[in-house]
């Protein structure tokens, strides 16, 4: 939950926020990199950090320990491809 609250404090505090409200929601809708960076990134990562605490809620209420890691590959496996498929990986390989 550390890395939500850096993350929202990134977010309100970055570029892109800015010129998302500089050139209002329809523009940022219709440029895929600022659509990407203003809306499509925080949101998956809002989800991974739901699926995450749900699988870690999840797996304490299971009484045997194959239930209890079967929870937490599901729900972290789930987080982990939601993060993986939103981190901006055309900025590291240019």
């Amino acid at each position: 939950h550390i890395q939500l609250l850096i993350g929202l404090g990134w977010y309100f505090m970055s570029p892109w926020y800015k010129s998302m409200k500089a050139v209002g929601m329809g523009e940022t809708m219709s440029n895929a990199a600022l659509r990407f960076q203003a809306i499509e990134h925080p949101i998956m990562m809002l989800l991974a950090i739901v699926f995450i605490t749900v699988g870690w809620s999840r797996h304490k209420k299971q009484t045997t320990d194959r239930g209890k890691f079967k929870k937490i590959a599901l729900f972290y496996g789930l987080g982990l491809v939601l993060i993986l498929s939103r981190i901006p990986w055309y900025q590291w390989f240019n």
